[in-house]
C-alpha cells in the first residue's frame, strides 16, 4: 500500500470513533486586531465544537507573540507531544494562517504529518476538514502561499516605515541608551537626558579623563552600589535596592558610554592609533587560533565557564575571567600556561598507551601514517620549490645569452652575469640535496613519531581547571 492509500485508511478508521480535539490558537507580534485575539480564536473554535456530536474538547493550546514562519513554538510543540501520546487526534484552528505562515511546512503538516499520525485537521474559516476532504486542494495551497508571502511583505513594509521615521528624526531603538530616556515631542520619538542616570554618565566621563581604567570605573560603580543599565531599566532605580543582589558592570557597557560621548582615553595621534590597531588585530588573530584549538575543551572547575586566553609574551595563558569580578559571581583565581597544559596532556596520553588501550592504539597507527604522509608532502613541496627556482635561474641565463647574440649586452656583461647565476644554481642544488637527504633520514624516525598534542581530542572529552593547577580530565575511552 502506498503512502496516500495508508493516509486514506487512517482517515476511514478515525471516522468510526469519537475525536479528542485540541484547539490551537496563535497570535503573532504584528497582530493587534481585536478579532484576531487568542480569546476570540478559541471562542470561534468552541462554538464550532458545540455543533459537532463526534468531537469533544481535550485542551486548548496557545502561542502568544510567536511568528508563524517557524514551528518551534511552545504551545504547538506541546500539542504535537499530546498527539504522539494519543491524547489528541483532532486539531482545530480558526484558519490556516494560525497553524503557520510557512507554505511548505504548513502544507506538509496538513497533507502528510497529520494524516500519518491519524489526526483529523479542521480549519473553520477556510471550511476545510481533512476527514471529509472538504475544501479544494488548489484553494488550500494558494491560501498557504499567500499567508507566507504576507509575512515577507509585512516585514518589508515595517523596514520601510522605520527608515521613513528615522529620516523624520525619530529614535527607533527599543530602549534608550543609559543616561537618556525616550520622549514624544511634537509627534516625534526623541531622546532626552535622564537627569538621574546622566549624573553617573558624567562621573564615568570624569574618571575616564582622569586616566582611570575601565576596571577602576567598574570598581567605583560597584562600591557605590550603582545598578547596571539593564537593572536600572528593570527597577527604575539608579542605586541597588536594599536586599537585592548587585552585579558588576560589564566593560562593554562602559565602552558604549565612552564611545557615545566621543571620548578616547589618551587622545592618541592617528598614526599611534593605527599602529595600536594593527598590533591588537595581530593579537586577536593569535588568540583566536589558540582558542580554536582548545575551544569546547577547557573549563573552570568551579563555575564551569569556558576558560579565556591571554598572551604573556609569546606564551598563551588560560584563566577564568570570573576571577576578576568583584560581585557575587566572582570565582576563585586560577590560570595555566599552554606549555604546562600540553605537558600534562602528553603525559596522560602516554599513560593511556602504556595501559595498551586497543582503541587508542589503532587510532595512533592511523595518525602515524597520516603524520608521515603529511611530513613527506611538505618536504616534497620544499624540494619542488627549490627545483623551480633552479629552472628560473637557468631561463635567465638563456635569456642573457640571447641578448648577447642580438648585441644588446656586451660580452663581458654576459659572462659576469652567467657566473653570478651559475653560483646561484650551485647554492640551490646544495639546498635541494640537503632537503632530499633530510627526507630520506626522517622517514625512519617518523615510523615511531607523531604529534600527540595535535590529536588529544580523540581521547579527551573535557578538561576542568581548579586552584593550584589541579586538572581533571574527562576521557572518551576507558583506561
Amino acid at each position: 500500500m502506498g503512502l496516500k492509500g495508508f493516509e486514506k485508511e487512517k482517515m476511514k478508521e478515525l471516522k468510526k470513533g469519537k475525536y479528542s480535539a485540541g484547539i490551537y490558537a496563535r497570535l503573532s507580534v504584528d497582530h493587534t486586531i481585536k478579532r484576531e485575539s487568542i480569546t476570540s480564536q478559541i471562542a470561534i473554535a468552541k462554538k464550532y465544537l458545540a455543533q459537532q456530536e463526534d468531537i469533544s474538547l481535550y485542551r486548548c493550546y496557545t502561542d502568544l507573540g510567536e511568528s508563524g514562519t517557524n514551528f518551534k513554538r511552545a504551545g504547538f510543540l506541546q500539542l504535537m507531544e499530546d498527539i504522539r501520546a494519543k491524547k489528541v487526534n483532532c486539531v482545530i484552528v480558526k484558519d490556516f494562517s494560525r497553524l503557520g505562515r510557512n507554505y511548505l511546512e504548513t502544507g506538509a503538516y496538513i497533507d502528510k504529518i497529520f494524516p500519518f499520525l491519524g489526526v483529523r485537521f479542521i480549519s473553520i474559516a477556510d471550511e476545510f476538514d481533512s476527514c471529509s476532504q472538504k475544501g479544494a486542494l488548489l484553494d488550500r495551497n494558494l491560501k498557504n502561499l499567500i499567508n507566507e508571502l504576507y509575512v515577507y511583505d509585512t516585514a518589508q513594509k515595517v523596514k520601510e516605515v522605520k527608515k521613513f521615521y528615522q529620516k523624520q528624526g525619530n529614535y527607533m531603538g527599543s530602549y534608550a541608551p543609559y543616561g537618556y530616556q525616550i520622549k514624544i515631542q511634537e509627534g516625534k520619538r526623541i531622546l532626552v537626558l535622564d537627569s538621574n542616570a546622566f549624573e553617573i554618565v558624567k562621573k564615568i566621563l570624569q574618571l575616564t579623563l582622569e586616566g582611570k581604567s575601565q576596571r577602576d570605573i567598574i570598581t567605583w560603580l560597584y562600591q557605590n552600589r550603582v545598578y547596571r543599565p539593564s537593572d536600572y531599566r528593570r527597577t527604575g532605580s539608579i542605586y541597588c535596592i536594599e536586599g537585592e543582589p548587585l552585579l558588576a558592570w560589564q566593560r562593554g557597557s562602559i565602552q558604549q558610554i565612552i564611545s557615545r560621548l566621543g571620548i578616547e582615553k589618551g587622545m592618541d595621534s592617528l598614526s599611534v592609533k593605527e599602529k595600536r590597531g594593527e598590533a591588537e588585530q595581530k593579537e586577536r588573530i593569535q588568540k583566536q587560533k589558540e582558542q580554536d584549538r582548545w575551544k569546547g575543551y577547557l573549563y573552570c572547575g568551579d563555575c564551569k565557564k569556558e576558560l579565556s586566553v591571554r598572551r604573556d609574551g609569546k606564551q598563551a595563558i588560560f584563566f577564568c575571567c570570573r576571577a576578576k569580578r568583584i560581585d557575587a559571581l566572582q570565582c576563585k583565581k586560577k590560570q595555566i600556561s599552554e606549555e604546562a597544559l600540553s605537558s600534562c596532556i602528553i603525559l596522560l596520553l602516554e599513560k593511556i598507551l602504556q595501559n595498551q588501550n586497543i582503541i587508542f592504539e589503532n587510532k595512533i597507527k592511523e595518525l602515524k601514517k597520516h603524520n608521515k604522509n603529511k611530513y613527506l608532502n611538505r618536504k616534497e613541496k620544499e624540494i619542488k620549490k627549490i627545483e623551480n627556482q633552479i629552472l628560473s635561474v637557468k631561463r635567465m641565463i638563456s635569456e642573457s645569452y640571447k641578448d648577447y647574440q642580438r648585441g644588446t649586452i656586451e660580452e663581458e656583461q654576459f659572462f659576469i652575469k652567467k657566473l653570478e647565476e651559475t653560483e646561484k644554481i650551485k647554492n640551490l642544488e646544495n639546498q635541494r640535496n640537503i632537503k632530499v637527504q633530510e627526507k630520506e633520514t626522517d622517514i625512519f624516525q617518523l615510523q615511531n613519531q607523531f604529534d600527540k598534542l595535535e590529536y588529544f581530542n580523540f581521547a579527551i572529552k573535557r578538561i576542568e581547571l581548579f586552584e593550584k593547577n589541579r586538572i581533571v580530565f574527562q576521557l572518551y575511552i576507558r583506561r
